[in-house]
This record gives structure tokens, sequence and C-alpha cells, in this order.
């Protein structure tokens, strides 16, 4: 799928204002200095994108997360900041987590640590987390990743589309997020009633 213009697209939305002063998007540096520190290469369509809306809150439902926000935590405050906004610390918090051996046992067994591996960049309105997998290259040329979802009623990710142009089309501005949950849900033909609201809300301080 062909990258969209990111610039139309963040024209064609509504913007809801934040609560707070919006953050400012992110640099280029921002997105360099994490890929040296974690080793990561950020998709082409993810760094274009995200350099025009910066992180926030996409239509009412996906909270999309970047790099280089974190602010030292001196109340909750800041913490509920970081989770929402800071890319490493989402991560990081995922990861550092306490397991259970019953869910490690539940989601590690079958993939050697996929769940473990992936770089969360979103995650829906009920806590499903969306993340790429380094290790799921769908195109050498633009960096692009398999994207997978942990739905909260499964036992395993799921491939839900394979590049962060097609999360943003196919998701945001279709209605493939009507399979998010239920993979196999069929779409109406008609299903203009059923899509998402077209609009972003930046995070705020």
């Amino acid at each position: 799928m062909a990258e969209p213009n990111w610039s139309e697209l963040f024209a064609s939305v509504e913007y809801i204002p934040p609560a707070g002063i919006a953050v400012p998007r992110p640099t280029d540096a921002m997105l360099d200095e994490y890929e040296k520190v974690n080793g990561f290469k950020f998709p082409t369509s993810y760094r274009d994108f995200i350099k025009i809306f910066g992180p926030g809150e996409l239509g009412e439902e996906y909270v999309i997360r970047a790099p280089g926000y974190f602010q030292p935590e001196k109340s909750t405050r800041e913490q509920r900041f970081n989770l929402r906004t800071d890319l490493a610390c989402f991560n990081d918090r995922i990861r550092n987590q306490p397991i259970s051996e019953e869910t490690i046992n539940k989601y590690f067994s079958g993939d050697g640590g996929q769940i473990s591996r992936l770089v969360y960049f979103a995650e829906t309105s009920i806590g499903e987390l969306i993340g790429w997998d380094p290790c799921d290259v769908r195109s050498n040329d633009s960096l692009e990743y398999g994207i997978y979802i942990l739905p909260r009623e499964s036992d395993h990710l799921t491939l839900f589309v394979e590049s962060f142009a097609s999360f943003v089309q196919e998701v945001f501005f279709g209605i493939r997020y009507l399979q998010l949950v239920n993979p196999s849900t069929k779409i109406p033909e008609d299903a203009s009633a059923l899509l998402l609201p077209k609009s972003f809300r930046p995070a705020g301080y």
C-alpha cells in the first residue's frame, strides 16, 4: 500500500484540543535517539506520520505513542503522562510489570517470546496492545513490520496489518477495527455508519 500524504490527512481530520498544552511534535533527532538506544528502526511511514500528527488519540479509540517525551515522575500526573505519551516508557511498563507463571505459559509457550520482543506503539480504548514485530519484516525498503494486536479476550497475538500506513488507512480511516477483537467478523458492504470519528486529539501536558 502506498504511503498517504500525511499532511493532507492531518488537515482532513477534526482537531480536538487536549487538556492542557499540546506537546510539540517529535523531531528526527528524537526518533533517531530512540533507534540508537534501542536498536530498532522505525518504519518510514510511522516516522512521516508521527512528525505530522505527534503522539495522541486517533478516532477516540487508538492512543499512539512517540519517543522523547519522558518527564521526571514527581507525581502520578507525570506517571500517567509518560505512560500515555512516551514510547519508551510505555514499553518499559509493559515489560517490567509482574507476570505470573500461568500468564507466561499461556502467551509465550508457542512463539518463543513474540510478546516480549514486540515494540508497542499504541493501544485501544479498552487496553488492547498494538505493536511491531522486529522479526517480521514486510518491506526492507521502507522498514515495515507486521503489526500485531493482543486482544483482551484472546490467548495469542493476531497479525492485523502489514504496515503502519495500512494501520492508519484501513483501521482508522477504514473499518478494519471491527475485526480487532474477532478477525472473522463479517464487514457489511455499507458500513459508513460504523466508521470511527475522524478526529485527532494530541497528547497534552
